[in-house]
């Protein structure tokens, strides 16, 4: 900046922290459409881009009892126009996010009454499918999930080794699976995996 530029920015810059508004209405004029462009080329909508400007001034003007201490009036108008444009797009995201979980919950309540009776269905498939389990590997399976007990207190309790119950509900596991996608229909596939994972764990 040469300094006629620097000079005339100094005395731009204590005008407008005296409440000059004729000072403060050159430097708008002077900024507006650098910060305009700016704006613009960011969010694509020309009334957002000129409102972030109108913000940008106002912004300064509120702050104008310390303008004398900023080195450069368009870096210190690029650093704000940046600012609201960030706080901005922040919360359009913010937004965004509402507006998508609310129209999730509201197709989840519509979907919900066919949503139970799916689930109902594979719930009773995958009792039968616990059921059909050999003896001792159905025990093993229900008091690990339907107990609660640990694979080392069933071990205790049945008097075998921990690695035996745990062969066994990896393998209970796998013929349930296999169960499952032998006695529902092809339709149910997505929501099939997810209520198996969901229940019986990996």
């Amino acid at each position: 900046m040469q300094k006629s530029q620097v000079e005339n920015e100094e005395k731009l810059k204590d005008l407008i922290t005296k409440g000059c508004h004729k000072s403060f209405e050159s430097l708008f004029h002077q900024y507006k459409d650098f910060l305009f462009h700016y704006a613009f080329r960011v969010l694509r909508s020309k009334e957002v881009a000129d409102d972030m400007v109108q913000k940008t001034f106002i912004k300064l003007w509120q702050g104008k009892s310390h303008i004398s201490t900023i080195n450069s009036l368009k870096g210190y108008l690029f650093t704000i126009v940046r600012n609201l444009i960030l706080d901005h797009l922040k919360k359009v995201s913010r937004e965004q996010i509402l507006k998508d979980d609310l129209k999730l919950r509201i197709q989840i309540s519509h979907m919900k009454p066919e949503a139970d009776l799916i689930y109902s269905d594979l719930e009773a498939i995958a009792h039968r499918a616990i059921e059909s389990l050999p003896t001792q590997r159905k025990l093993i399976f229900k008091l690990n999930r339907e107990n609660g007990f640990s694979y080392h207190e069933i071990a205790s309790q049945l008097d075998i080794s921990e690695n035996t119950v745990k062969v066994s509900i990896y393998k209970s596991l796998n013929h349930i699976r296999h169960y499952l996608s032998t006695h529902t229909d092809l339709s149910f596939g997505i929501i099939l995996w997810i209520e198996v994972f969901f229940l019986f764990g990996k």
